[in-house]
């Protein structure tokens, strides 16, 4: 036991350290982020959302400045309600993204110049809308609103951003998209999940995953398989054929008593990270075969805590970082010798 913090942590990973954001994190799934070092493999800085602010904390360059960024509409000078933020590389540009009750924005890596803005709304109009959802392949981008409408825009040439596609065939707010290669995941309120292929011209939907009648709350692909995370404490993981257009519930573990808040993927190991409202934080191990299994690595609890955040700091998986609602602390964990 650690007194100091209310940890209770096993064999694998140890308690790192502690980073201090400047606002609380807001109750909000998958509210954290990470900028991955495309060259190093790990992160710089992790950023979490505070309403209508993103704070930014470097991971381990502690002469990078801690800073929050507000999101606001440049017309009617409205703060927005921030719903998710994301780095990214696009057409080899890293970039910052963030999703809003203002749509869509693209800003530059420190967060500094917007250069790119989209609504994303999609009715009716008594209704608030909010975009949420992000993922990006190459040069293209695809983001989801609460009408349930997936849009794709591509980075061209010049910079400059262009509207591709938009599908309206979800019918409750979208809660999470993924991506490999031209593979696209889609997951609402609901828990249906869709299966998308992306030619470059447009989305096609080719297949979907079974209800399980909680929300999904996080989606990954790895490799060939579709990770899912639901609020009923549940992970699921599942193969697809594209040629086939078949799909195979391979694993279902009860991983939690509580939802599911956040789900990520050490993709060089095939670790799986998640954390819930249930105040614990957990990695799982994805080990292919026949049968392919998941294997519970690693568990902390963090007392009196509601994550709502969770992302491994590096592609091996040896750290990882979690926030929780309404507290400046990001607990941090690194594989013990």
């Amino acid at each position: 036991m650690v007194a100091d913090t209310g940890l209770l942590i096993f064999k694998m990973y140890v308690k790192d350290k502690l980073l201090l954001l400047s606002t609380t994190a807001s109750a909000i799934p998958n509210n954290l982020a990470v900028n991955i070092m495309k060259r190093k493999k790990t992160a710089d800085c992790l950023a979490v959302i505070h309403q209508s602010f993103i704070n930014i904390v470097p991971v381990k360059d502690y002469e990078m400045e801690t800073r929050n960024i507000p999101c606001t509409d440049s017309q009617l000078r409205n703060r927005a309600v921030i719903t998710q933020v994301m780095w990214c590389m696009l057409s080899n540009q890293h970039i910052l993204i963030t999703t809003s009750t203002i749509g869509l924005q693209i800003f530059d890596c420190e967060g500094l110049n917007c250069k790119f803005s989209h609504p994303c709304y999609d009715g009716p109009e008594n209704k608030e809308c909010f975009a949420r959802g992000l993922t990006t392949t190459g040069d293209f981008l695809c983001v989801g609103n609460s009408a349930g409408c997936i849009r794709v825009f591509v980075m061209l040439e010049d910079g400059e951003i262009a509207f591709v596609d938009r599908k309206m065939r979800h019918r409750e707010a979208i809660t999470d998209l993924a991506s490999n290669g031209n593979q696209v995941v889609s997951a609402d309120e609901s828990g249906c999940v869709y299966l998308w292929t992306l030619t470059g011209e447009e989305l096609i939907q080719w297949g979907e995953l079974p209800i399980y009648e909680w929300s999904c709350t996080s989606v990954k692909i790895w490799q060939d398989l579709i990770v899912t995370a639901y609020g009923s404490g549940h992970i699921r993981l599942f193969s697809t054929n594209r040629e086939t257009n078949s799909v195979a519930l391979l694993v279902e573990v009860g991983a939690h008593a509580r939802w599911i808040t956040s789900l990520d993927i050490a993709p060089d190991q095939g670790l799986i990270l998640t954390v819930s409202e249930d105040t614990f934080a957990k990695v799982w191990l994805i080990k292919k075969g026949e049968p392919t299994i998941i294997v519970h690595d690693f568990s902390a609890h963090i007392k009196d805590s509601v994550l709502v955040g969770g992302k491994f700091l590096n592609s091996d998986g040896s750290e990882f970082c979690v926030s929780s609602y309404d507290s400046k602390l990001i607990h941090c964990f690194t594989k013990s010798p």
